[in-house]
């Protein structure tokens, strides 16, 4: 399950429960479609969920995200936060995936530090 929220400067996305490809899917779905997406930088939150997705499945995750990023997207960051070691260790597996995107990405042991950046 995931809820994406907006803060005054940024995006807020939980992950709670179990997080298949399907549930990061669907939530890379959301958010992409938002009318605010393209302007927000954004913080998602990993610590509440139980990771179900294979590395393999990263790569399609990527490049379906490559495909349907705006055109016109000004947004420059994207923050995770993941502090327990298994969850750490998909966010940095994430971000080496993710370096063909037009943004950065990073990862935080605590939603405080991920603000700190991203605003």
């Amino acid at each position: 399950m995931h809820t994406i929220s907006k803060k005054p400067e940024y995006l807020f996305v939980t992950l709670e429960g179990e997080a298949t490809y399907q549930a990061f899917k669907d939530a890379i779905e959301e958010e992409l479609v938002r009318d605010d997406y393209p302007t927000m930088n954004d913080i998602w939150q990993l610590d509440n969920c139980i990771l179900a997705v294979g590395y393999d499945q990263f790569e399609d995750i990527v490049n379906d995200l490559l495909q349907r990023y705006p055109q016109q997207a000004s947004r420059t960051k994207t923050a995770l936060v993941a502090s327990s070691g298994v969850i750490r260790a998909f966010a940095q597996f994430w971000i080496e995936h993710t370096k063909i995107l037009p943004y950065e990405t990073q990862t935080f042991m605590s939603l405080d530090e991920a603000e700190v950046w991203i605003t």
